[in-house]
């Protein structure tokens, strides 16, 4: 699938940015992620409670889309980090308008809902900020200036 790549490339994709500081690990342990960016002068952390956050319930796409790509254009480009994908040694690289397509096809791969609550990752290696949901219902971005 031209959406998997290498944790190596994933990485790569990051040098010429201002998260070139990152290894593959702060990516995978939010409490890596939290200390690498702590280091960092010209930054910025938010957590965010996720209103009505249940670990039983499934997200829509519009939740999805809701969370982790507000005010973010259709066309950027995001690197995407799941536990599933984590366990194969891959990163999926995808533009946000691809995100149906990309679900459609990670239900089918692995066999389980997509759009669960779950440890995402989202990478906006243009953007210089990543976000993610945690497994207590927060949604953390983290962006360097």
């Amino acid at each position: 699938m031209d959406w998997i790549i290498s944790r190596e490339e994933a990485i790569g994709r990051l040098r010429n940015t201002k998260l070139d500081f990152l290894v593959y690990e702060d990516l995978i342990s939010s409490n890596a992620l939290f200390d690498a960016m702590l280091g960092l002068r010209f930054k910025k952390i938010e957590r965010k409670a996720i209103e009505g956050w249940n670990a039983n319930k499934d997200l829509t796409l519009l939740d999805f889309a809701d969370f982790f790509f507000p005010s973010v254009g259709e066309r950027e480009s995001i690197l995407l980090i799941s536990d599933e994908g984590h366990v194969k040694k891959w990163v999926f690289a995808l533009s946000i308008n691809e995100m149906t397509s990309f679900a459609n096809w990670y239900e089918d791969y692995f066999n389980r809902e997509f759009f669960e609550y779950g440890d995402y990752l989202v990478v906006f290696p243009c953007l210089n900020m990543i976000r993610h949901i945690d497994d207590e219902g927060g949604m953390n971005e983290y962006i360097v200036y």
